[in-house]
């Protein structure tokens, strides 16, 4: 048997699934897949930057999980070419955070007739210093930077009952202090800073067309991301900004209550204060509320328990049957040597209804699986050590093959090992490894490497 030669990069494993969605959490796993559906969920679309003061990914990590299970639904954007009719039609909102240097006049005109039509615009901290070679952009905001100071900013709520702010406590943060020129006279301002012997205002609100607009010269990194009152500013920002109209739907949402509780099965490894606490699992159905999806899409059930348990990777094959690795094991039951309580499940939608009937264990003894492939009428499946090759050949669907074509993974901590078997464009199959790393041969070498 002869495989495309296996390639390996040391870095953090992350599953990408076009179609498919999983969900772990004690009690409960679910795979769905997307589908148009209807209902409404506020969508945002966060154009943003990835430089080391503003990153965007950091700081929206600290703020979308919370909003998520309220019925927000984000989608993130790095180019300001995404800022056209056909790509805003789709959102109620735009955030923008980052650095950015201009503006072309069609992303000018796409941008005001946006807001203008009755969307949403939320500006935070460098987003007026950002595309200063538009004054329609400075208008829409209401104000351009002129000048910053790094330090300690105590932010007042002036408009204690505007929607913005309603929910918005005084707050002291490091951050930037920002100034501005151009500010406009139709802007209310919502917060504002001691600076001197004046105020100088950092959050204000404004409207053009049937657009609201929110600027807000906070949040220059996760130290201010991270408080609870800057969280709660920017969802009132949200809210307010994508109408009464849009804002009535969503509060029509039916969201499933979350709730945490202490647990021993949650190790506080970074010895917390206030230790991690476990999410009570919720059934698939509220688990599905939940998920961030394209704008326009929801998910539908296609497997969940008892049919399933502890979905690790999954991969579909040329007859549309979802291949499921499961394991029991991981993260704390090794077995070196010897055979293991995990297995691969085959899901089938025998009646055509896209929800699987049909389901078959292809193989079981495994321990701690991480990655499955399928490749040459088998599946090529990770399990370090060993990297195996597992086939059917009588049709039954359950593997009368079992070789090692690879070993010398690293095992030393389940969290690190290799995963996310994928065969790429170039007939190499690619993974990803942690620093549990690689000690063995490859053809006729000798490698051995961990971080």
């Amino acid at each position: 048997m002869t495989l495309p030669p296996f390639s390996m990069r040391s870095v953090r494993a992350r599953l990408l699934l076009a179609t498919v969605i999983s969900i772990s959490a004690v009690g409960v796993s679910l795979i769905a897949q997307t589908i148009a559906k209807k209902g409404h969920r506020i969508e945002v679309l966060v154009l943003g930057s990835e430089n080391q003061e503003h990153s965007t990914q950091r700081v929206t990590a600290l703020l979308v999980p919370a909003l998520a299970k309220e019925g927000f639904n984000f989608s993130w954007a790095s180019d300001p070419t995404d800022l056209n009719a056909s790509n805003l039609g789709k959102y109620d909102t735009l955030m923008v955070y980052g650095n950015f240097e201009s503006l072309t006049p069609a992303q000018e005109r796409a941008l005001t007739a946006f807001v203008e039509s009755g969307k949403g615009l939320v500006a935070v901290h460098s987003a007026s210093d950002s595309f200063r070679n538009s004054t329609a952009w400075a208008h829409l905001l209401g104000g351009q930077h002129e000048s910053h100071q790094p330090g300690t900013v105590s932010a007042a709520v002036t408009q204690v009952q505007h929607p913005v702010t309603r929910e918005v406590a005084p707050f002291e943060t490091t951050d930037e202090a920002y100034t501005h020129k151009g500010l406009s006279s139709d802007r209310t301002v919502l917060m504002d800073r001691t600076s001197g012997t004046k105020r100088e205002p950092v959050t204000w609100a404004r409207t053009q067309g049937k657009g609201r607009v929110v600027y807000t010269a906070l949040g220059h990194d996760e130290p201010t991301w991270q408080k609870p009152e800057f969280q709660a500013l920017i969802r009132g920002a949200i809210l307010w900004s994508v109408g009464d109209s849009v804002r009535a739907r969503w509060d029509e949402l039916d969201m499933p209550a979350i709730s945490y509780r202490t647990s021993s099965l949650i190790p506080n490894y970074e010895r917390r204060a206030r230790p991690p606490r476990l999410q009570a699992p919720l059934s698939p159905q509220n688990s599905m509320k939940t998920m961030q999806v394209p704008p326009g899409f929801e998910v539908q059930l296609f497997a969940s328990e008892p049919d399933i348990i502890k979905p690790i990777s999954m991969n579909w094959d040329e007859r549309g049957r979802l291949w499921i690795l499961e394991s029991v094991d991981y993260p704390n039951e090794l077995h070196p040597g010897t055979p293991g309580r995990d297995r691969i499940k085959i899901c089938e939608d025998t009646d055509g209804d896209g929800k699987a009937d049909k389901f078959t264990v292809f193989a079981e003894g495994l321990n701690v699986p991480t990655g499955l492939m399928l490749w040459n009428g088998g599946v090529v499946v990770g399990s370090a050590p060993d990297i195996l090759f597992l086939k059917d050949t009588n049709g039954d669907d359950k593997a009368d093959i079992r070789e090692v074509i690879s070993t010398g993974w690293g095992t030393r901590d389940t969290h690190a090992v290799m995963s996310n078997l994928t065969w790429g464009y170039d007939n190499h199959i690619w993974g990803t490894v942690g620093y549990s790393g690689f000690s063995g041969k490859s053809g006729d070498k000798t490698l051995n490497f961990a971080q």
